[in-house]
């Protein structure tokens, strides 16, 4: 039976001196690994949630700006009139004609907003021109219990799903400066004459909108528009021509 041949006397000793890893140093490895496995899994979770985030802040600003392209696509509309040559005074035809359009009514809180205009159809026809406003010729926005609403053909219907958008604040308010008009009339108002001598307004309406996504009460968007509305308001009258001596 052959003996086993004995190692280089080097070799010998360099496996001599080889030893396996400590429980201490195993203990250290396994918390050093999970520490950077700790670390990739916060990294990971904050890009998720600045992921889910950045989608919800994506989702409020489209549902903003859908609601903004409507109300300054259809707010120019209001107090559009089919035959608005009737409203113009000519020498022997009587009083010009009133346009049954021309209201714009605010509520008391600034809440709701209606409106009115000749549709397509009517101007081609002037089938509107009976002296009032059909149902289907009604328009307007409206809040309710955090949700906004569009008039349509004279029913309010949800604009905005509260499951993802709520809408906190809708402010509207119409206003601008009068202009007198004294030209217009043949003899000077008296003194303390109430709503003499007529008058022009530029209609001017400033509209504030403010809503939260639904999912994080966190995410909140402010939106103000100033559009200026069509059809002047107009009012006053002139003094009554002096009585005639007999």
């Amino acid at each position: 039976m052959s003996r086993p041949t004995p190692l280089p006397p080097r070799l010998a000793h360099r496996l001599g001196r080889q030893r396996g890893l400590t429980l201490v140093e195993l203990m250290i490895g396994l918390l050093v690994g999970l520490m950077i496995m700790a670390s990739a899994l916060t990294l990971t979770a904050v890009q998720l949630g600045e992921r889910a985030r950045l989608s919800l802040e994506l989702q409020l600003q489209q549902e903003l700006r859908a609601i903004v392209q409507l109300m300054r696509h259809d707010l120019p509309r209001a107090g559009g009139w089919a035959q608005p040559a009737r409203g113009v005074w000519r020498d022997g035809d009587g009083p010009a004609a009133a346009n049954p359009h021309a209201r714009v009514s605010i509520d008391s809180s600034g809440t709701r907003l209606d409106y009115s205009y000749a549709r397509a159809e009517d101007r081609a026809d002037g089938s509107d021109e009976g002296g009032g406003v059909d149902a289907n010729e009604q328009f307007g926005f409206r809040l309710r219990d955090e949700q906004l609403e569009y008039r349509l053909a004279g029913v309010y219907q949800p604009l905005t799903d509260r499951k993802l958008l709520r809408v906190l604040a809708f402010e509207a308010r119409l206003d601008g400066p009068r202009q007198p008009l004294p030209d217009l009339c043949e003899r000077p108002c008296p003194a303390d004459t109430p709503d003499c001598p007529p008058w022009v307004a530029v209609r001017e309406l400033h509209l504030r909108l403010v809503a939260a996504s639904a999912l994080d009460s966190g995410l909140r968007r402010q939106v103000r528009m100033d559009l200026r509305l069509p059809n002047d308001d107009r009012g006053g009258r002139c003094a009554a021509p002096a009585a005639s001596g007999p």
